[in-house]
């Protein structure tokens, strides 16, 4: 918010005044202060107060100013009795730029007055309402902040959750697999167990059906005797019936054999002989012929 602008006069509406007068009345012209206060920017209330301020000491050097105007233009008024025998254009000109200058000195005074009082009266009110707008703006920047840090403390508190959750999730499966690696490994064992088992009854079972086949079939085929003889124990194979069997029937076979062998050797004999015969016959027929 900058400082409050005052009006002047121009330069043009300002009285002309011979050389003569300025050498007399020593006239002073008010100016224009161009120096402004730099806003401040870390709050209005600040700034408002020395604007406020800044005012007020302009508008009392201002009052010093048009305080001198008078007292200087009694001074002139002085210096123009003692000069009376002058030219009549002189005095004219001199009360009339001293018409003009008390003119625009109280012209100038009334606008200071006026523009200090709306001033003082506009400086609290800006102040104030500046005040309001910003409590205003900064509670609703604080109510959005503090709804933006409950959601966000909520979003915190669900993930906080959640991260929880995931964590009892993740022990609990990891507490079964653990639970079935063990179950799986006793299976195995188990089965591993079982299967040694089965084949070892497996095996028996074989070999009480082999030793049975052999009772069975000893007394048909044969068996092992164990003879002892003092104290010397040697075991022998005695056959059994069907090997007798076998061995009387190849005997006879043999013996079949042998006679069909002498059976044939008495027809070769027979037949030579026959052979001969007919030999000699046929030759006897020849040489009868």
């Amino acid at each position: 918010m900058s400082a409050p602008v005052i009006s002047f006069m121009d330069q043009e509406e300002l009285p002309e005044t011979s050389s003569s007068d300025d050498d007399n009345c020593e006239e002073f012209l008010i100016q224009k202060n161009t120096l402004k206060r730099p806003r401040s920017p870390d709050g209005d209330n600040m700034l408002a107060l020395g604007n406020f301020e800044g005012s007020v000491n302009e508008a009392a050097k201002i009052l010093g100013v048009t305080d001198t105007k008078p007292s200087l233009d009694n001074s002139s008024r002085k210096k123009q009795g003692r000069g009376r025998g002058r030219a009549g254009t002189g005095r004219g000109r001199g009360s009339r730029a001293a018409d003009q200058t008390r003119l625009t000195s109280t012209s100038s005074a009334a606008v200071t007055n006026g523009q200090l009082d709306k001033l003082t009266n506009k400086e609290p009110r800006s102040s104030v309402q500046l005040g309001h707008d910003d409590r205003a703006a900064l509670q609703d920047e604080l109510s959005t902040l503090r709804g933006k840090v409950a959601f966000l403390e909520e979003d915190l508190s669900k993930s906080h959750q959640e991260a929880t959750n995931y964590h009892e999730l993740s022990d609990r499966l990891a507490k079964e697999l653990k639970d079935l690696k063990d179950h799986d490994q006793q299976m195995r064992l188990k089965q591993m167990k079982i299967l040694s088992d089965l084949l070892i009854a497996v095996s028996k079972a074989e070999r009480q059906e082999a030793r049975m086949r052999i009772r069975q079939e000893s007394f048909r085929l044969g068996n092992v005797a164990v003879m002892r003889a003092g104290t010397i124990i040697s075991e022998t194979w005695e056959d059994g019936q069907a090997i007798k069997d076998l061995n009387a029937h190849l005997k006879s076979l043999l013996e079949t054999k042998e006679t069909i062998e002498r059976h044939r050797k008495s027809l070769k004999k027979r037949q030579s002989g026959d052979f001969i015969s007919e030999v000699h016959f046929s030759l006897y027929c020849i040489l009868l012929t």
